[in-house]
């Protein structure tokens, strides 16, 4: 079955980063893997088993060989602190039974953050006194009194605002993973993807094709089909590329079929009982 799209999309991981402080990039940046209307799942396991790789294509052709496929993929870079919890999380609410997961140092840099501070206003206390005379004339004459006072006032002024920029380091790091869940088994047991263009050359021939990846323990290992098999003819009929080649396999499902291989400079013919 050729799922070479997802595997091209693994090997990007590396180089396509998705910039942004998020909560959960794994999350956040997940995008489901499209396989094609051949592609089965058996139900999650119910546990997602999380590994650390250093090589994500690599190992996910090992997964591959191991009869899995890909759900889907997540890839970004945050100065945030990232957790395997994270990870776990987010294998767990797609049904993956497996993540692979990578990470890249991608060093510091510099940066400043507002910091708004707050200036109360100030209170202050008036104190005034003094004597104070009053007058009075009537009919019965004129009087005098005199008299002190004191007092005290408090005035407020508002509180005030200011920004003051402060500098940050910010160390940030780069996180790719796949999310697999098992396959339910093909017919052959293969993934297969049209020759490429040295090949071609080499062969002499446009049409055909090429065995990428044998799974194990399928109808294709059993019959000792090997990793760059050329697929020229099935059950008599010549194979033009990979996408007329798969049709033919699940329509044969079940069957014993005859291959007709190139190996190196030498052609064989292989008779497979395919799986339902």
């Amino acid at each position: 079955m050729n799922i070479n799209a997802p595997i091209r999309a693994m090997a990007s991981l590396s180089v396509v980063l998705f910039a942004g402080c998020v909560e959960n990039g794994f999350k956040e940046f997940y995008q489901p893997t499209n396989l094609g209307p051949y592609a089965r799942f058996q139900p999650y396991s119910g546990s997602t088993q999380v590994y650390t790789s250093t090589n994500l294509p690599a190992d996910g052709d090992h997964l591959l060989q191991q009869g899995y496929l890909p759900l889907g993929q997540a890839s970004f870079q945050t100065g945030r602190r990232t957790t395997l919890s994270q990870i776990q999380d987010q294998g767990k609410a797609v049904g993956a039974d497996i993540v692979l997961w990578a990470s890249a140092d991608l060093g510091t840099e510099q940066a400043a953050v507002p910091l708004l501070q707050y200036h109360p206003g100030t209170t202050s206390m008036t104190n005034t006194y003094g004597t104070a005379t009053a007058n009075a004339y009537g009919s019965g004459g004129y009087a005098t009194a005199n008299g002190n006072y004191s007092g005290t006032s408090t005035t407020t002024t508002p509180g005030t605002f200011s920004t003051q920029m402060m500098p940050i380091t910010i160390h940030r790091s780069a996180f790719g993973a796949t999310f697999w869940r098992r396959r339910i088994p093909g017919p052959l047991g293969i993934q297969s993807v049209d020759l490429p263009a040295d090949m071609r050359q080499a062969l002499q021939r446009n049409t055909g094709s090429l065995v990428r990846l044998v799974i194990d323990d399928s109808p294709a290992f059993k019959a000792n089909i090997l990793p760059g098999d050329v697929i020229i003819q099935f059950n008599g009929a010549d194979v033009y590329s990979t996408a007329s080649f798969i049709p033919a396999i699940y329509a044969a499902a079940g069957q014993e079929v005859t291959l007709t291989i190139l190996r190196g400079n030498s052609t064989r013919t292989i008779k497979v009982r395919l799986n339902q």
